[in-house]
């Protein structure tokens, strides 16, 4: 008796699905503690100088990538584990 794989082992995920993955791997909710980076604005009465706010937004996008990347290094670097932890490995 010939065995067959599961239809779905070799499934690829439609490009909308990539996408909604790849945002999910790079944690946007956590991207609001980076707007931190606004509050020396705020203090000094200069959040409405056009300059300093570019300064800043560029500054918070920066944030951003990095700890994006950083948690997409993470993920990487903790995959093996991941894969035997009880509830990690649940995860999609």
């Amino acid at each position: 008796m010939e065995q067959t794989a599961p239809e779905n082992q070799n499934v690829r995920p439609s490009m909308s699905e990539t996408a909604v993955l790849l945002i999910k791997q790079l944690r946007p909710k956590q991207w609001v503690k980076n707007a931190i980076v606004y509050m020396p604005l705020l203090f000094v009465g200069k959040f409405d100088d056009p300059n300093l706010f570019i300064s800043a937004t560029g500054a918070t996008i920066a944030f951003c990538l990095v700890s994006s990347s950083i948690y997409v290094l993470n993920d990487i670097v903790d995959m093996k584990a991941d894969r035997i932890h009880p509830t990690k490995c649940k995860r999609r």
